[in-house]
């Protein structure tokens, strides 16, 4: 996703040397980012169940494939909705493993950072501190990361930084927004609807961004999206 399969290709090739080994590391780690792409679709797929079509059958089912594919935050959302207490400790150990993965992978921020909103959800096997998986996350570039430590820690105590970080989560989101991933304009679109603080900008402004980048997600598929635009206006009010 991040890279045309010719750079990937020809960076394999200037790793691999005589002995053709990393050349294999490269060529794993291409499908691991395709395997996300694919997860990433199909859980925006799996929301457009849910929320429109009403399908809780094929949320479950969906979701659960995403979270087959490693997607950490599919596992954790199949997980609080079975409520099994199996499935969250799958979800914590998927999160966990890919958040403090010694070499990174595309999802280890947002793994990273949902591994902070689910121990701050449930209980879970390790202990963790909520915050410092926010920032982990963000470094990590992942844009929801960069806006949650922003909003639930900076903003009352330091508005300059928490305004930077914010800043932040708005240029990797719309980034990937702009590179069709639906979930995340729709991420983009809760910055908007919910701001770090209150009067970063006018309503009427957070609605115009919110409504646009909704749409966008919604248009790519995405089922949260399409939801929130369809409720836009209570939930900012």
């Amino acid at each position: 996703m991040l890279f045309s399969v010719k750079s990937l290709i020809l960076y394999g090739v200037f790793l691999m040397g005589d002995t053709g080994a990393l050349g294999h590391t490269e060529q794993h780690t291409h499908s691991d980012r395709d395997k996300i792409a694919m997860a990433t679709k199909l859980l925006s797929r799996a929301s457009y169940s849910q929320h429109i079509e009403k399908n809780d059958n094929e949320f479950l089912k969906l979701t659960k494939q995403a979270c087959d594919l490693g997607l950490g935050r599919a596992c954790w959302y199949y997980a609080n909705e079975t409520g099994e207490a199996k499935d969250l400790l799958h979800a914590e150990e998927i999160l966990q493993k890919d958040c403090f993965a010694k070499t990174p992978t595309t999802s280890s921020g947002e793994s990273c950072t949902f591994l902070g909103i689910m121990s701050s959800q449930v209980e879970t096997k390790h202990n963790y501190i909520e915050k410092d998986l926010y920032n982990r996350g963000c470094n990590l570039n992942n844009g929801w990361g960069c806006y949650r430590y922003a909003a639930d820690f900076l903003a009352e105590t330091d508005s300059k930084k928490a305004q930077q970080y914010n800043d932040k989560a708005l240029q990797i989101l719309t980034r990937e927004c702009n590179n069709n991933i639906g979930s995340s304009c729709y991420f983009i679109g809760s910055v908007y609807e919910q701001p770090f603080k209150i009067d970063w900008l006018s309503l009427e402004e957070r609605e115009k961004q919110a409504r646009f980048f909704y749409q966008k997600g919604c248009n790519l598929g995405d089922g949260d999206s399409c939801y929130n635009k369809q409720n836009l206006w209570y939930f900012l009010n």
